[in-house]
C-alpha cells in the first residue's frame, strides 16, 4: 500500500514528541520492512530541516558532522 507520510510523522520521530513518537515509529517501522510504501512532500525537506534547525543547537549539529 502506498502512503503520503505527513511532514509531523517524521518530526515526532526525529524529535522524539513523547506523544507522538510511538504510532509515528510503527509508521518508519511498516516502511522499512515493506509493509507499506511511505512517500513524502517534495515541501517535506525544506520543512523538517527548518524545524530541525530551530529545535537542534548548531553546536551540536557541528559536533556531529562527519
Amino acid at each position: 500500500m502506498k502512503i503520503l507520510v505527513d511532514t509531523n510523522v517524521i518530526l515526532d520521530v526525529l524529535c522524539n514528541r513523547p506523544e507522538f513518537v510511538e504510532a509515528s515509529s510503527k509508521v518508519w517501522k511498516y516502511c522499512e520492512v515493506d509493509q507499506l510504501e511511505g512517500y513524502i512532500s517534495a515541501l517535506s525537506v525544506p520543512n523538517i530541516v527548518y524545524i530541525l534547525r530551530k529545535a537542534v543547537s548548531y553546536t551540536h549539529l557541528r559536533a556531529h558532522e562527519t
